[in-house]
């Protein structure tokens, strides 16, 4: 995986998306955002998870390579209100965005979670990543973000699974 500048950045089109839905559920794209070299920011799109009107959470997909995404925060991000949470809303969004990450070409992916983040890493684990390392990262003052378990997602793999499972 190429590490970009962000200059290669500057011009990054977005994609189209249109709203996905699993169960009675609804991800849609809420904003996009291009990239920040000082915040050390790849694009990446905003993508709301609804329940009819009700917000429910949200999942980041980061649109580039860099050492802050290969390392630190990986491509996908996500946050469920408290009061929606253990429904496996992460996963599933997660899961019904992967084709179009896909179609954005990217072939693998990376996904980091804290090691004592037991739920993010069920979900990561779920998605079918693999483990690739811990990094500790002592200039870090929040003693929680010290440490990154890193993943990779094999995204051709889960294309065939589920190309095939719809067949």
């Amino acid at each position: 995986m190429k590490a970009y500048d962000y200059q290669d950045y500057q011009n990054y089109r977005f994609k189209r998306f249109e709203p996905l839905n699993f169960e009675s559920h609804t991800v849609y794209l809420s904003q996009t955002f291009g990239a920040d070299k000082e915040k050390q920011w790849v694009p990446y799109y905003h993508f709301k998870i609804k329940n009819n009107e009700r917000d429910l959470g949200h999942v980041n997909f980061r649109a580039g390579y860099s050492k802050q995404i290969m390392e630190y925060d990986g491509h996908i991000g996500y946050e469920i209100l408290p009061a929606y949470r253990g429904n496996h809303l992460s996963l599933k969004a997660t899961k019904a965005l992967l084709p179009f990450i896909y179609s954005l070409g990217f072939h693998c992916i990376v996904l980091t979670c804290a090691p004592h983040n037991i739920a993010s890493m069920k979900i990561i684990q779920k998605l079918g990543a693999v483990f690739q390392e811990t990094k500790s990262f002592p200039h870090i003052n929040a003693p929680e973000d010290k440490e990154k378990n890193i993943y990779f997602l094999n995204l051709i793999k889960v294309q065939g699974q589920t190309s095939s499972q719809d067949g």
